[in-house]
């Protein structure tokens, strides 16, 4: 059996690096040897079996990783180690010195492993919600099963969404926000021009892993500061999956409103939610058929009513395709 290695995981940013190594028992068992452990220095891993410890360079004598060894059968081990190229590049130029051939064909078989299971146990390790994680394991399970997955849309579960909030100062957007983080992430004030800049967070939608960014508010008699964090605003807005559109559904709309309207209505790159807030206060509020807006979600922040609402619609558009 040829001594074949192989990088599992795309170089560049990343939270591990994964190589697999496939050889002769004799062969891996001197990758075995090669694992200098806390415990011991160097012993062969039975199959099933995995040991933490450290690879030095030969020469040298530096240590190039802190990695995880996995024996996943006698001719086949699973090498994790810290992210990032530099990383994944030492390590394979370790095992080349080693003997070992690097194979970069578009499929690598080994034994029973197969480069998607490889790929998905690797995206296992970077999911961030039970549902991310919950869906990996199905589909890890289903090819086991020898059933067909779809590895695009399990990786693009793994892509975080972008919620942006947006709206004139003063129509709840950071009350928002930190009832959707579930702490007082923001300060709340009557001030208008309180958020000078993007306020961020990351939560659990849906399953979705969210990147929720509160905006400073739009308005029309704005300093150079608060213009320069409006234009910030625009730019995020043009990264959005989803933006709510917060409007005060306890006044007429006004200058500030339309220019929130105007500017989110501007990106068709996203699902836009109109958002009603205060309804706790008398409805004076209805929006325009001219406006183009899909129908509003109604919630009172301070009662905190209509979450469960907007949540699902947010889930629901996150669910849907922009066009």
């Amino acid at each position: 059996m040829q001594k074949q290695v192989r990088l599992a995981t795309n170089l560049g940013r990343g939270g591990i690096s994964a190589l697999i190594l496939q050889g002769t028992l004799q062969d891996l068992e001197a990758v075995d040897f090669s694992l200098e452990n806390i415990q011991k220095r160097g012993f062969s891993l039975h199959n099933g079996e995995l040991s933490y410890g450290i690879l030095k360079d030969k020469n040298t004598g530096n240590i190039l990783d802190e990695v995880v060894m996995t024996a996943y059968n006698e001719n086949c081990r699973i090498i994790t180690g810290h992210g990032g190229s530099a990383s994944a590049l030492a390590l394979l130029a370790f095992f080349i010195q080693l003997g070992f051939n690097e194979v970069t064909n578009d499929k690598f078989t080994l034994g029973e492993i197969e480069e998607d299971t490889l790929y998905l146990k690797s995206l296992l390790s970077q999911t961030k919600t039970e549902y991310q994680a919950l869906s990996c394991l199905r589909a890890i399970n289903s090819l086991k099963e020898g059933k067909s997955v779809d590895i695009d849309s399990i990786t693009d579960l793994m892509r975080p969404r972008i919620v942006v909030l947006a709206g004139a100062p003063n129509v709840g957007k950071s009350s928002l926000l930190n009832i959707l983080c579930g702490y007082e992430r923001v300060l709340v004030s009557n001030i208008a021009g309180t958020t000078r800049d993007a306020v961020r967070d990351y939560i659990d939608i849906g399953g979705y892993y969210t990147h929720l960014i509160d905006t400073a508010g739009f308005r029309s008699d704005v300093g150079e500061s608060e213009e320069e964090a409006i234009n910030r605003g625009k730019a995020i807005l043009a990264t959005a999956d989803v933006i709510l559109l917060i409007l005060d559904n306890s006044r007429e709309f006004n200058e500030s409103d339309m220019l929130a309207i105007d500017a989110v209505k501007s990106f068709d790159n996203a699902h836009i939610i109109p958002v009603l807030n205060k309804t706790d206060i008398a409805n004076t509020v209805n929006l325009d058929k001219s406006l183009n807006l899909e129908d509003p979600i109604t919630i009172s922040c301070i009662e905190e009513k209509g979450i469960s609402d907007l949540l699902q619609r947010i889930t629901d558009s996150l669910n849907e395709p922009t066009i």
